[in-house]
């Protein structure tokens, strides 16, 4: 799905990666992505139908994706040179029929052909267990760290039940300068949330399992004294 991400942006600021990804209401055929979705399915859309589609959720998943590919990749870069033998992979399990997928079909196709579409992805699709086979594939098949052309890479189901490196969808997922802007924003976002104080919960323990494994007495131990 990363291949129908509009072609615009940097991922350069906080603001950036958050706002919409276009303006709602701006027909398919002059929209940014509609050159990419014209690529992959073939024609434009009716008028009839684009007057009932608001693809802003279903782009915003898409560049969600794509920015996986991105930070996978530049993850994988740091622990190269690093030295560590951690492998970083993006993965792409194909169409899996979750609550969520289905919903945004909905949502974003409007209530005739949103239900169409989900019916038929809730009809062909991956069920949820079948969707994760990829990822225990890559959590624990033995030797994949050992294997070059999997570092970093971006992952599709393979007949053999395991994973396979497939083609990645457009320039923008092979673009190494927009993967270096991702890093430097999303390390910038990083240090300035970790910078501000915890919540007093967090710092002294959110439960009173925690506290009592501080010697703290909980208002539970306070009633039992009292009753004795």
């Amino acid at each position: 799905m990363h291949n129908l991400a509009p072609p615009i942006g940097s991922f350069s600021t906080r603001e950036e990666i958050n706002s919409d990804c276009l303006p709602h209401g701006t027909p398919i055929d002059q929209r940014d992505s509609g050159k990419s979705m014209i690529r992959r399915y073939g024609k434009p859309q009716p008028s009839f139908i684009v007057a009932s589609v608001d693809l802003r959720p279903c782009l915003s998943i898409a560049r969600s994706k794509l920015a996986l590919i991105l930070y996978a990749r530049e993850l994988q870069q740091h622990f190269v040179r690093a030295g560590s033998p951690a492998l970083v992979l993006a993965l792409h399990p194909g169409a899996v029929k979750t609550a969520s997928c289905l919903d945004t079909l909905r949502r974003t196709l409007g209530p005739v052909f949103g239900t169409l579409f989900s019916a038929v992805v809730a009809l062909f699709g991956k069920s949820p267990a079948s969707g994760a086979k990829l990822a225990l594939w890559a959590a624990s098949a033995p030797g994949l760290n050992e294997r070059e052309e999997l570092r970093g890479a971006y992952v599709v189901c393979g007949s053999d039940g395991g994973g396979r490196v497939g083609k990645l969808g457009s320039a923008d997922a092979e673009d190494a300068a927009l993967a270096k802007a991702l890093w430097k924003v999303s390390d910038d976002i990083a240090h300035t949330v970790s910078a501000k104080p915890l919540h007093p919960a967090v710092v002294e323990g959110s439960t009173e399992e925690d506290r009592s494994d501080k010697g703290e007495e909980t208002d539970e131990t306070d009633e039992a004294d009292g009753q004795r």
